[in-house]
């Protein structure tokens, strides 16, 4: 019996001290705080949590501090990678929600480095308040009986499009236009190609035969078309 327990107590102290050696070698050897599989590891173990939905599987968890890729990594009580915010916005401040992966979470920069930040120095830069922040807006997005990730994608942006279409509404554009004093026509300013100038005026036309006329007598045309302003 004492042949076969020596041999194996050997061979599990001599596993154990290799395993313990390969330990403190990557450790304090080939751990530098830059190796992204090890960087990553530490991700999943420090930071990342599962999520009460399988659809998506892991989130950050709460108020968690990690340094990864030798920069800082902390959550706040949302488990989001920022500073602490009320979920209501803020009047008069412009909020920008960041929709995205690990580009977005700013892996491997420091978190006033991110797009995130970056965007929010750019519109305070032209004096604009803004938060470009991972909001959370429950339930997110519109209404279209969404399911799949893709689909609460979709819904997300169709809500912020909602949203920045009525807090922006765009200007119809003004064409200017002048009216052929021959024919009555409209003419668009910007691209007419007939054109004369009289009495210190620029005069345009839909067609060189309505110019030729005009040129030919101006006062004329301009008399009735005062002639018609007067009935």
């Amino acid at each position: 019996m004492r042949r076969f327990v020596f041999p194996l107590l050997m061979t599990v102290m001599w596993c154990a001290a290799t395993a313990l050696g390969l330990e403190l070698y990557v450790r304090l050897v080939i751990d530098d705080g830059m190796q992204y599989d090890l960087e990553m590891w530490k991700y999943a173990v420090d930071v990342k949590v599962v999520s009460a939905d399988p659809l998506i599987g892991h989130r950050h968890g709460a108020n968690r501090h990690a340094t990864l890729m030798g920069v800082t990594v902390a959550t706040n009580s949302r488990g989001l990678r920022d500073r602490e915010f009320e979920v209501a916005r803020t009047e008069g401040v412009l909020r920008i929600v960041m929709l995205g992966d690990s580009l977005t979470e700013g892996w491997g920069v420091p978190v006033e480095d991110t797009f995130a930040k970056r965007v929010e120095r750019l519109y305070a830069a032209r004096g604009v308040a803004a938060e470009a922040l991972d909001k959370i807006h429950n339930p997110a997005g519109l209404d279209i009986s969404a399911r799949l990730p893709e689909e609460v994608a979709l819904s997300i942006f169709a809500e912020i499009v909602q949203l920045r279409r009525a807090e922006q509404p765009q200007p119809v554009p003004v064409i200017p236009y002048e009216v052929d004093p021959v024919c009555g026509m409209k003419v668009e300013v910007a691209t007419a190609k007939h054109r004369a100038d009289h009495a210190g005026r620029t005069f345009y036309f839909c067609n060189p035969r309505c110019k030729e006329k005009f040129v030919a007598a101006p006062d004329r045309f301009l008399a009735a078309k005062d002639e018609l302003r007067s009935r």
